[in-house]
């Protein structure tokens, strides 16, 4: 069963399914689209004021810098929050709604590389990475989607954050890092919030929400291969833009799904105004502003500290998903959920590496100014 935007969805006990009401779809669409694609651009607004500033204006500021950049952040954070609820809202195929994410998110960077003059040729290895690091991204988007549908909105961007536990151990096993206790502890807290949420008994869940657990914690295997592969672009290309290499991304990411989406039977159709707008704000909104925002200014922050701000996004993720789709959540599975962001802290932030590079979660960034890498969030 589809999840249809602005419906108001319950989760039956019994079943642990979906079930949706569709007229409310035709009541609501106005008012709840307006309302949240103006909550991140207020926030946008507000963290920008200080930058509009004149150089003598800017240095009499009263808010320290680093203050500033977490804002950025925490900006760049709110934006991504919404991703999982415009997918939610599109009412078209996990496929589809993956497709038209880096469709649109393609189109804008584009528009923004070729504003500031950032498009330039790439070598044939950089594009084979970039191709490879699509393939990846095409299979996180597409296994998160599904996930969304089968479990909703919040939870599946919960479990999809799981990736900084395979991160991790892919870093203890390949890169040097040292096993320390916290992690340990870290990956056995996250999956007991993990049960606290979804329940002891794995047999009592209804099979649609037990694929949509699976298709979440493969969203997150995906999701560490993708910034995997995107260190490896980092590498061949050091000096090349993050905001090019996110776009190149995301054409090799539409030139994959495109064609997927033709080979499963599903339509490239787009059901309404609504759905359009939910597309549209999806890519603009997480794939293009939400990034630019992490990425300026998450190299001139502590990594704890990033970190720390970066888990809003899980959370805020899913307190839209109680406070739009009305999923009931008992004290339990609150408990549980803030069991499971706990235990992502601390696993983003057990491990060092020797040339002391900061560890994140997401994907590596480059600072234009300082060459540094540090990671960031989708």
């Amino acid at each position: 069963m589809q999840i249809r935007p602005f419906a108001h969805c319950t989760q039956l006990s019994d079943s642990h399914s979906w079930q949706v009401n569709v007229a409310a779809l035709n009541e609501q669409s106005g008012s709840w689209c307006f309302f949240v694609a103006l909550t991140p651009l207020a926030a946008m607004i507000a963290t920008q004021s200080n930058l509009t500033l004149s150089q003598p204006d800017r240095m009499k500021s009263i808010v320290p810098e680093h203050s500033k950049d977490g804002a950025h952040i925490l900006t760049g954070a709110l934006f991504i929050s919404f991703s999982s609820i415009w997918v939610a809202w599109s009412q078209v195929d996990p496929v589809v709604s993956a497709f038209y994410r880096v469709f649109w998110g393609s189109s804008f960077l584009f528009l923004y590389c070729l504003q500031a003059k950032l498009l330039r040729p790439v070598s044939l290895k950089t594009a084979a990475y970039c191709t490879l690091c699509g393939l990846c991204f095409a299979g996180d988007l597409y296994c998160w989607h599904l996930a969304i549908l089968y479990v909703g909105p919040g939870l599946a961007t919960v479990l999809g954050n799981f990736q900084v536990f395979v991160l991790t151990l892919i870093s203890l096993l390949f890169f040097g890092q040292q096993l320390r206790l916290v992690f340990i502890f870290s990956l056995l807290l996250a999956f007991c919030g993990l049960f606290l949420i979804i329940g002891i008994n794995w047999e009592a869940l209804s099979d649609n929400y037990r694929r949509g657990v699976f298709f979440g914690l493969i969203t997150a295997l995906f999701y560490a291969f993708f910034i995997l592969s995107l260190r490896k672009i980092q590498g061949v290309e050091p000096t090349i833009s993050f905001v090019y290499t996110l776009l190149l991304i995301s054409i090799a990411t539409t030139i994959i799904l495109g064609p997927l989406v033709w080979l499963s039977g599903k339509s490239f159709s787009i059901p309404g105004p609504g759905s359009l707008l939910s597309l549209i704000c999806l890519g603009l909104f997480s794939q293009t502003i939400g990034w630019s925002f992490i990425a300026r200014s998450l190299p001139n922050i502590l990594p704890s500290l990033a970190g720390l701000i970066l888990l809003l996004q899980p959370a805020l993720a899913f307190l839209w998903d109680v406070l739009i789709f009305a999923r009931p959540t008992s004290l339990v599975q609150w408990g549980g959920v803030s069991v499971v962001l706990v235990a992502i802290y601390l696993g983003a932030t057990s491990t060092r590496s020797h040339t002391q590079k900061r560890f994140v979660r997401g994907t590596p960034i480059i600072d234009d100014n300082s060459g540094k890498r540090s990671d960031a969030e989708l």
